[in-house]
């Protein structure tokens, strides 16, 4: 039906947007000198309001090599998906998931994954995201060996939580402070907070604003002629508008290479239309630091 192939039009729009976006990082980012320090063991990326996760996977896959000939570039990345709802993989993913555990679903239903109340236990946290018609299928044990492959074998986690300067910070500082890298695709309300968390702490990091949701912002007002954001564009200019005073700090480190040489870099904020994502939302602001 005419119905069906727009929605499947939608989902490969979708499914390349998550691919490009997840090219554009690993060229940006990971292939760049302050990635490759030598006292980091693994990346670690906050994908803010991941929703379903998608993003994160394409990112985790390739086993996290950018360049399979130098094995100077042969990254550890780990992403952490930040959002209230659970993340919930498909049944194709979920069928992969159950492939590279081992595990055979030919047993008896067994309801798991509840405690005593009733809530979902904390360790069961990611496998209670599998399809329910293969999570049904799933004994207690077989769930933490799912949980353990998508932690340590995968690089894949889940904080649910909403993203918000105060509350997140309280409650997961340490996370934040670990991160290297925060990106958000499409972030809705989560937008601003990336931006101006992200430049506070010189904290490398991409966004991708959609959509803008005037009547919740009402403070958002560009600086030269005090107009109320209410456009895409605006958006980015207002976020650009507080990136110049970012820009000006010329915020510099010093990092240390593996050959211990010492390199020296500042931290700079910009625009940039990625071409390779299917539009209309395809324009990011990122941070990141440049070798002086």
């Amino acid at each position: 039906s005419i119905r069906n192939k727009k929605l499947n039009a939608q989902l490969k729009k979708q499914k390349a947007r998550f691919f490009h976006f997840s090219e554009f990082i690993k060229l940006t980012f990971l292939n760049d000198v302050w990635f490759r320090r030598h006292d980091k063991s693994a990346i670690i990326c906050l994908d803010i309001c991941g929703g379903s996760g998608n993003l994160s996977w394409e990112m985790l896959r390739g086993n996290h090599i950018t360049k399979p000939d130098d094995k100077q570039n042969m990254f550890k990345l780990r992403c952490i998906v930040v959002d209230p709802k659970i993340i919930n993989f498909s049944l194709h993913k979920s069928k992969m998931i159950l492939k590279q555990c081992n595990i055979d679903t030919k047993c008896k239903e067994v309801h798991c994954g509840k405690n005593g109340d009733g809530n979902t236990t904390n360790h069961m946290l990611m496998a209670k995201g599998l399809h329910p018609k293969i999570q049904k299928k799933l004994n207690r044990d077989q769930m933490r060996k799912i949980n353990h492959y998508l932690h340590v074998n995968k690089g894949f986690e889940q904080i649910t939580t909403y993203f918000n300067n105060q509350q997140f910070m309280e409650a997961y500082q340490s996370v934040w402070n670990k991160a290297d890298l925060i990106i958000g695709l499409h972030p809705d309300e989560a937008t601003d907070n990336i931006v101006e968390m992200s430049m506070k702490c010189f904290k490398p990091f991409v966004c991708v604003p959609c959509c803008v949701f005037p009547n919740k912002f009402p403070n958002r007002k560009l600086k030269a002629s005090g107009k109320v954001v209410r456009s895409r564009s605006e958006l980015i200019e207002y976020l650009m508008e507080k990136a110049v005073e970012t820009n000006r700090k010329k915020h510099l480190i010093r990092i240390c290479m593996p050959n211990n040489v010492d390199v020296q870099m500042l931290y700079i904020v910009k625009k940039v239309i990625i071409d390779s994502i299917p539009g209309p939302c395809n324009e990011a602001i990122y941070g990141k630091y440049y070798a002086m």
